[in-house]
């Protein structure tokens, strides 16, 4: 039975390691756009990926303390997943808390990055720019909270006071141009009150940790059980 629990150990090794590739290549087009907050996700995703090597390696260090009755290798198994079982419930109480201050963590983070880094050629602004106009044109919005937010910013005051608003807060045609640039990107009411990316930005985040959550929460179940199952065959091993 404890090859079993260790097999499915290894699976869900697998599948952490999955979901920290998956998360670090499919969020990183919307990453620069939340400043700080993005950090945070792309720091979880490495542990994620660190936590799945791991796990893949203690499952079998499980198997081969079961298959040899060794005890040793099974008290550090056990001692181990106890610790990452630990360290995993820690993860979640602070990603609650976390949770009560993510509108004001996306907010102020996009935010600044509209007002200083949008527009600035090279280095991160090139990063910001690519992210944000990438954000606007797939969510189909203007700013984070609505146009106005560029209003005031680099772009705004230093590319072209003329045109606050950047060719990706206008509309696509069927062939993939924007339609109107000239007439959409002027000092206008039109523009500024647009919908911002603010809601959607926030639903990929939610969308991103709903599925980090729900997986961690699984391994932790299997690891729970095999922390079980190793300590009773170190105990019955003299």
């Amino acid at each position: 039975l404890m090859f079993v629990f260790n097999v499915a150990i290894l699976l869900c090794g697998c599948a952490v390691l999955g979901l920290g590739i998956w998360v670090v290549v499919d969020f990183s087009s919307f990453t620069a756009t939340l400043n700080a907050t993005s950090l945070l996700f792309q720091y979880a995703s490495y542990v994620v990926i660190v936590v799945g090597s791991i796990t893949i390696v203690m499952s079998f260090i499980g198997c081969v303390g079961a298959w040899k009755k060794n005890k040793c290798l099974l008290v550090t198994f056990a001692v181990i997943h106890m610790i990452f079982l630990l360290a995993e419930i820690a993860a979640i109480v602070m990603a609650f808390a976390f949770t009560s201050d993510l509108d004001r963590l996306l907010s102020d983070g996009a935010t600044k990055t509209i007002k200083e880094d949008y527009g600035v050629t090279g280095g991160v602004g090139s990063s910001v720019t690519v992210a944000w106009d990438f954000a606007q044109t797939t969510l189909k919005c203007c700013g984070y909270h609505n146009g106005n937010d560029y209003i005031g910013s680099y772009y705004d005051v230093i590319v072209t006071h003329a045109q606050p608003w950047p060719n990706s807060c206008c509309d696509l045609n069927a062939a993939g141009s924007y339609v109107d640039v000239t007439s959409c990107t002027v000092r206008s009411p039109r523009r500024s009150t647009r919908q911002g990316c603010s809601t959607s930005l926030k639903n990929i985040v939610r969308e991103y940790a709903v599925v980090i959550g729900g997986v961690t929460i699984g391994v932790m179940m299997v690891q729970l059980l095999a922390v079980v199952f190793a300590c009773c065959i170190a105990s019955s091993v003299a």
